[in-house]
């Protein structure tokens, strides 16, 4: 009889830990979830290569905005992603395991250096664009 009790007992207490280690392992992700990426970037710079390898980042007049959001989306006031394989929209896709974003097959990856967000197209000639936060 003891012998059951203390069987049942290590049982409870296996299932007690096991549930504690479902709910630790489904916890979000922290780091990802206070990553600087999200918020809202204004463009400062472009750049678009002539096809001599010449380009440099130019500064722009352009009110072009993107914004990253927590959900999983990129948002522009403009359209999102441009480059060879171009598709109309203002929302793409996010994908933080990439650092890429993705608008029906126009992908671009974006890299944080600092206080600067630069994002690079599929062009034929290098192409990429240089962003400032504002929020």
């Amino acid at each position: 009889m003891m012998y059951l009790n203390l069987k049942l007992l290590t049982l409870k207490a296996l299932t007690i830990i096991a549930v504690a280690l479902l709910f630790v392992s489904c916890g979000s992700n922290t780091t990802e979830s206070k990553s600087p990426i999200y918020g809202t970037w204004r463009i400062t710079h472009s750049l678009a290569d002539p096809g001599n390898g010449s380009a440099k980042f130019q500064e722009t007049d352009s009110d072009k905005t993107l914004t990253f959001k927590k959900e999983g989306t990129v948002v522009s006031n403009e359209n999102v992603c441009v480059g060879n394989f171009f598709t109309a929209g203002k929302t793409a896709e996010l994908d933080m395991t990439t650092k890429s974003f993705n608008k029906g097959g126009c992908i671009a990856a974006f890299e944080l250096n600092g206080k600067i967000l630069e994002v690079r197209y599929q062009c034929m000639e290098a192409c990429a664009e240089r962003y400032e936060k504002v929020d």
